[in-house]
């Protein structure tokens, strides 16, 4: 695996704690009393991040399945 696919990789895995991270935060607000109106947003804001969550984990093991077909991943 050359350097410029390692950093890909590596900045993917970032990206997908961040949006982890926001989505449990989004989930951990929804716990508080709040109107349904807000309650509704919110879950329409969670679903809209894992959304974007799968999106980045089937990247990365489109990404990496390959290399590892390859047999690249092989310590």
């Amino acid at each position: 695996m050359d350097d410029n696919q390692a950093e890909l990789i590596s900045r993917l895995f970032a990206l997908l704690t961040a949006q982890l991270e926001d989505g449990a935060a989004l989930a951990m607000e929804g716990q508080g009393r709040q109107t349904l109106a807000a309650q509704h947003e919110r879950a329409q804001t969670l679903e809209a991040e894992v959304r974007d969550i799968h999106t980045i984990a089937q990247a990365l093991v489109d990404i990496t399945s390959r290399q590892v077909s390859a047999g690249a991943g092989r310590a």
